[in-house]
């Protein structure tokens, strides 16, 4: 059976709910609030964190690279792509403690990075584009006819 990275994303999904959950709790004002959660209010606010992460990666505006050997997880980052502002926002980089201290955390930045800077080219690309269009419309208007 061939293992297919994307039958991770469930796992990594909830591994990640629960620590944006105890981020709420730790550094926010919501901690009261969280700490008194019962059991279903817990499971509720995880299946909450999961569904924003699934709706995002749906759309695209969340891209998760997964690192699989053999079956086994070894590292995976979670990254977010804000459109309107052309940002890329790296969340969470997390490597298999078995796969550390060998460079493939430093590998994955490096692809995040060259994908960052490839995404800021294009976006600097495409504003010249648009300003050449434009200033060729302005001038076209002048040309008499």
């Amino acid at each position: 059976m061939k293992i297919e990275p994307e039958n991770f994303l469930n796992k990594i999904f909830d591994v990640e709910s629960k620590r944006i959950l105890n981020d709420i709790k730790d550094y926010t004002p919501l901690k009261p609030v969280i700490e008194g959660f019962n059991e279903e209010q817990n499971v509720a606010a995880l299946s909450y964190i999961v569904d924003v992460f699934k709706e995002c990666f749906e759309v695209g505006d969340l891209k998760v690279h997964i690192e699989v050997e053999s079956s086994k997880l070894k590292a995976y980052a979670m990254y977010f792509i804000f459109h309107q502002t052309k940002t890329i926002y790296l969340h969470f980089l997390w490597v298999n403690s078995e796969f550390r201290k060998k460079g493939l955390g430093k590998s994955i930045v490096s692809k995040f990075k060259t994908m960052s800077l490839i995404r800021a080219f294009y976006a600097t690309l495409l504003k010249l584009v648009i300003m050449k269009v434009v200033v060729l419309g302005l001038c076209l208007k002048q040309i008499p006819r």
